[in-house]
């Protein structure tokens, strides 16, 4: 039996009720993303919509998130597809009693202390909370995979399977720029290719095909003509040969940007790469700062057009740190910072998830990974909160590859206190996005 088989197998209890059910929930997901992609049949997407989300076992809802992330069309008033994914995910977990053994690490309490700043000061401002409520139930589904191993195995498989698609349907363009049939964006299409890099390894594939597999993810991050990923697969290259230090997730990418800088040009003229985009990012973060100064303290709210700031700037803010600066001030910035400290202190332990975490803030010194409909902002909560214990445990429960641990991608065992669809609800019951 293959691995995604057996995923499912084990995530949908034994029985044809249960197998019924993930066929008809799988079903019911496609035929409502292709009424989406026609653009017709609103109200039969909705009911479709409807029919999935609850027939689904609650532990696939992770990789239909990310497989759904970057559709645009609204489902329930302004919620997308993905929101309300997210929700029922959090909101079926709650309701469970496996909700009773979750911990909050200390990540989670920081986490938790910036997004009461943001919404404090958003609503100060009378700016809407919509924007920032994408980003929280992102967060809020990062917390609950954690002590869901089985999805986030079944996370993985999504997202390798997206990466894969995206990468292959493009092959016969080369050497044209890949933006993703789906994902539409360099930057967003080649975090998930690096995020599969660093997860792959951890899926028991067969020598042959895991070779493929790997062949086709770097052609991909390549063939993004990207100079985010890029930088961030180079600093995730330097950081894998460095002690796991709390300090060089936000450090590492911050000691190596003035060389790589330096040498923009010289690679933007190599490889012919859009030489516009260096100088909109300029723009964007010196207007950011312009705005931070106005309001150093609390900023101006989270109110977010494309991937800058609603009515405040006429370019996005290419950097993660200055767009918190001026959506939350630098309150905002100390508690963000604080967080990911305490998680890059956390996923020490995981090499998977602290390189990912690595990557995330290498890419986000030129790009806005936290927006609505971003893959990036998705595996960045998904991926990188960790629990006790899991450090250890890779997705057969012993030992991550060459013992450096699992990464964060376990799968059930004994030390998870059930077996095996245990936790799995009864049958029946219940964008902007980013230039590169």
């Amino acid at each position: 039996m293959s691995e995604p088989a057996r995923v499912i197998r084990t995530i949908a209890a034994p029985g044809s009720s249960s197998a019924a059910r993930v066929a008809l929930g799988a079903a019911a997901a496609l035929g409502a993303m292709l009424a989406d992609e026609l653009g017709t049949a609103l109200p039969l997407g909705k009911a479709l919509w409807g029919l999935a989300l609850f027939t689904l076992p609650v532990d696939l809802l992770p990789a239909l998130l990310v497989v759904t992330l970057r559709m645009t069309t609204p489902v329930l008033g302004d919620l997308l597809p993905s929101d309300l994914i997210a929700a029922l995910y959090v909101t079926r977990l709650a309701a469970s009693s496996r909700v009773l053994s979750i911990r909050v690490a200390p990540s989670h309490a920081a986490l938790t202390a910036f997004f009461g700043w943001a919404i404090l000061v958003t609503v100060s401002r009378g700016g809407p909370l919509l924007p920032l409520a994408h980003i929280m139930l992102y967060a809020a589904a990062g917390v609950a995979l954690t002590h869901r191993p089985q999805a986030r195995t079944g996370l993985v498989w999504g997202m390798l399977g997206l990466a894969l698609y995206e990468t292959v349907v493009h092959l016969p363009e080369l050497p044209a720029r890949l933006h993703g049939v789906i994902i539409g964006d360099p930057a967003q299409t080649g975090a998930l290719l690096l995020a599969c890099l660093l997860f792959t390894s951890l899926l028991p594939l067969p020598s042959p095909g895991r070779a493929v597999v790997y062949a086709l993810l770097v052609t991909g991050v390549a063939a993004t003509q990207t100079r985010s990923v890029w930088f961030a697969l180079g600093v995730v290259t330097v950081a894998a040969f460095l002690p796991r230090r709390w300090y060089v997730p936000a450090g590492l990418p911050l000691l190596l940007a003035p060389p790589s800088l330096l040498a923009a040009s010289q690679v933007t003229a190599l490889f012919g790469l859009n030489g516009e985009s260096l100088d909109l990012r300029v723009q964007g973060i010196t207007a950011g700062l312009r705005r931070l100064w106005e309001n150093p303290l609390t900023g101006h709210g989270w109110a977010v057009h494309e991937t800058g700031p609603a009515g405040l700037l006429d370019v996005p803010v290419y950097n993660l740190w200055v767009h918190l600066g001026v959506a939350t001030g630098v309150v905002g910035v100390a508690l963000f910072a604080l967080y990911v400290v305490l998680l890059s202190a956390e996923t020490a332990g995981a090499p998977s998830c602290f390189l990912f975490l690595t990557a995330v803030l290498a890419m986000s010194l030129t790009e806005v990974p936290l927006y609505g409909g971003s893959i990036m902002a998705l595996l960045f909560f998904a991926l990188t909160s960790v629990r006790r214990g899991e450090e250890s445990s890779g997705p057969g429960g012993g030992p991550g590859p060459g013992g450096g641990g699992g990464g964060g991608v376990p799968a059930p065992g004994p030390e998870d206190g059930t077996r095996p669809g245990a936790d799995q609800p009864p049958a029946g019951s219940r964008s902007s996005r980013s230039r590169a």
